[in-house]
């Protein structure tokens, strides 16, 4: 099998955070992803770009694999994240006095 098939396979959370602190550092995505699984786990998942992804995030998302992908230019959002931001600012606009 080559290298890249095993990323295809449902990754737990649990699996990917070696220290069990509740939160993946790109270190911790890197090792088990590669730099470029990491860099997609980062960009899809870390919402508050803080540079690391935590439990909320990630259930925040609900994805059900983390699983590779090209990643995104830099300034372009996740359609889920695109949609995520319409739905805020809809929520603001609906409440504005």
């Amino acid at each position: 099998m080559a290298a890249g098939g095993a990323l295809a396979q449902t990754v737990q959370f649990t699996d990917l955070d070696a220290d069990n602190d509740q939160v993946l550092t790109n270190a911790e995505l890197e090792a088990v992803l590669g730099p470029d699984g990491a860099a997609v786990v980062l960009n899809d998942l870390d919402a508050d770009a803080d540079g690391i992804v935590t439990v909320a995030e990630v259930t925040m998302q609900a994805r059900p694999a983390l699983q590779p992908r090209e990643p995104m230019p830099a300034g372009e959002m996740s359609e889920t994240m695109q949609n995520t931001a319409e739905i805020v600012e809809d929520d603001l606009t609906d409440n504005d006095m």
